[in-house]
C-alpha cells in the first residue's frame, strides 16, 4: 500500500489524505480508506503541499466613530 500512495503523492504533491484516498478508491489498486492513508503518509513522512488561501482584508474604518447622540442632560 504504501508503493501507491507514494506513486500517487510524487504525481499529484497538492493532494491530502482525503484526496489520495478518494484516488485509490477509483483506481484498480488496493482501496485505502481515508484513515489509513492518514497513517501511512505520517510514517512516509509526507505531506499536501497545499498553498493557503488569499483571505480578503477585512475593511477598516477610518472615521472616527460618533459620540453617543442619546445624551441626557441633568
Amino acid at each position: 500500500m504504501k508503493p501507491n500512495i507514494l506513486d500517487v503523492w510524487r504525481t499529484f504533491k497538492f493532494y491530502g489524505y482525503r484526496r489520495i484516498a478518494a484516488y485509490s478508491q477509483q483506481t484498480d489498486g488496493p482501496k485505502v480508506s481515508e484513515y489509513m492513508t492518514l497513517k501511512l503518509m505520517r510514517e512516509l513522512g509526507i505531506k499536501s503541499r497545499m498553498q493557503k488561501r488569499y483571505r480578503k482584508p477585512k475593511t477598516v474604518v477610518t472615521v472616527d466613530q460618533k459620540p453617543n447622540l442619546l445624551t441626557i442632560d441633568p
